[in-house]
Protein backbone atom coordinates (compact mmCIF):
# COMPACT_ATOMS: atom_id res chain seq x y z
CA UNK A 1 0.00 0.00 0.00
CA UNK A 2 3.22 2.30 0.71
CA UNK A 3 4.50 1.71 -2.43
CA UNK A 4 1.88 2.86 -4.40
CA UNK A 5 1.33 6.03 -2.49
CA UNK A 6 4.76 7.01 -2.92
CA UNK A 7 4.19 6.38 -6.67
CA UNK A 8 0.89 8.82 -6.63
CA UNK A 9 2.40 10.93 -4.52
CA UNK A 10 6.13 10.98 -6.57
CA UNK A 11 4.82 13.62 -9.26
CA UNK A 12 3.27 16.19 -6.55
CA UNK A 13 6.86 15.65 -4.22
CA UNK A 14 8.61 16.42 -7.38
CA UNK A 15 6.76 19.67 -7.96
CA UNK A 16 7.24 20.54 -4.43
CA UNK A 17 11.13 19.95 -4.56
CA UNK A 18 10.92 22.36 -7.68
CA UNK A 19 9.38 24.85 -5.69
CA UNK A 20 11.56 25.03 -3.01
CA UNK A 21 14.71 25.45 -5.11
CA UNK A 22 13.28 28.32 -6.91
CA UNK A 23 12.33 29.84 -3.19
CA UNK A 24 16.06 29.34 -2.01
CA UNK A 25 17.41 30.90 -5.25
CA UNK A 26 15.14 34.22 -4.62
CA UNK A 27 15.97 34.28 -1.54
CA UNK A 28 19.85 34.41 -2.29
CA UNK A 29 19.19 36.79 -5.25
CA UNK A 30 17.67 39.37 -2.33
CA UNK A 31 20.44 38.92 -0.09
CA UNK A 32 22.74 39.66 -2.80
CA UNK A 33 21.10 42.71 -4.16
CA UNK A 34 21.12 44.42 -0.81
CA UNK A 35 24.52 43.65 -0.23
CA UNK A 36 25.14 44.95 -4.14
CA UNK A 37 22.91 48.09 -3.15
CA UNK A 38 25.34 49.03 -0.39
CA UNK A 39 28.49 48.69 -2.59
CA UNK A 40 26.48 50.96 -4.98
CA UNK A 41 26.26 53.40 -2.53
CA UNK A 42 29.77 53.45 -1.17
CA UNK A 43 30.79 54.31 -5.05
CA UNK A 44 28.07 56.98 -4.99
CA UNK A 45 29.57 58.49 -2.13
CA UNK A 46 33.00 58.39 -3.11
CA UNK A 47 32.19 59.88 -6.28
CA UNK A 48 30.61 62.81 -4.77
CA UNK A 49 33.51 63.40 -2.65
CA UNK A 50 36.01 63.63 -5.72
CA UNK A 51 33.58 65.54 -7.47
CA UNK A 52 33.02 63.58 -10.39
CA UNK A 53 29.00 64.04 -9.90
CA UNK A 54 27.15 67.28 -8.48
CA UNK A 55 25.35 67.39 -5.33
CA UNK A 56 21.90 67.32 -7.11
CA UNK A 57 22.72 64.14 -9.21
CA UNK A 58 24.31 62.78 -5.82
CA UNK A 59 20.43 62.88 -4.12
CA UNK A 60 18.63 61.24 -6.98
CA UNK A 61 20.56 58.52 -6.89
CA UNK A 62 20.80 58.10 -3.25
CA UNK A 63 17.24 58.67 -3.19
CA UNK A 64 16.77 55.81 -5.66
CA UNK A 65 18.87 53.35 -4.02
CA UNK A 66 17.69 53.74 -0.43
CA UNK A 67 14.29 53.25 -1.87
CA UNK A 68 15.27 50.11 -3.12
CA UNK A 69 17.23 48.93 -0.12
CA UNK A 70 14.32 49.60 2.38
CA UNK A 71 11.71 48.08 -0.16
CA UNK A 72 14.44 45.10 0.63
CA UNK A 73 14.30 45.16 4.37
CA UNK A 74 10.75 45.79 4.64
CA UNK A 75 10.19 42.82 1.97
CA UNK A 76 12.29 40.33 4.53
CA UNK A 77 10.13 41.38 8.01
CA UNK A 78 6.65 40.93 6.10
CA UNK A 79 8.56 37.15 5.42
CA UNK A 80 9.45 36.72 9.37
CA UNK A 81 6.06 38.10 9.92
CA UNK A 82 3.96 35.29 7.69
CA UNK A 83 6.77 32.73 9.47
CA UNK A 84 5.70 33.15 12.70
CA UNK A 85 2.45 33.29 12.07
CA UNK A 86 2.40 29.99 10.27
CA UNK A 87 4.65 28.81 13.11
CA UNK A 88 1.41 29.37 15.68
CA UNK A 89 3.48 31.78 17.34
CA UNK A 90 1.10 33.96 19.85
CA UNK A 91 -1.41 31.54 20.00
CA UNK A 92 -3.17 31.23 23.29
CA UNK A 93 -3.67 27.76 24.79
CA UNK A 94 -6.72 28.93 26.29
CA UNK A 95 -7.93 29.06 22.36
CA UNK A 96 -6.72 25.57 21.99
CA UNK A 97 -8.64 24.61 25.27
CA UNK A 98 -11.55 26.34 24.06
CA UNK A 99 -11.43 24.61 21.01
CA UNK A 100 -10.73 21.02 22.63
CA UNK A 101 -13.92 21.75 24.90
CA UNK A 102 -16.22 22.63 21.72
CA UNK A 103 -15.31 19.29 19.94
CA UNK A 104 -15.90 17.08 23.33
CA UNK A 105 -19.22 18.70 23.58
CA UNK A 106 -20.02 18.31 19.73
CA UNK A 107 -18.78 14.56 20.00
CA UNK A 108 -21.18 14.23 23.02
CA UNK A 109 -24.21 15.61 21.17
CA UNK A 110 -23.51 13.09 18.37
CA UNK A 111 -23.21 9.98 20.85
CA UNK A 112 -26.95 11.05 22.22
CA UNK A 113 -28.68 11.24 19.06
Amino acid sequence: MFIVDDILMAPMKGVLWICEQIQEAAEQDQAHEADNITVELQKLYRSLESGSITEEEFEVRESKLLDRLDSIEGMDSEDEDTVIRVMGEGDDEDDHEQEGKEIGSIETTLKSE
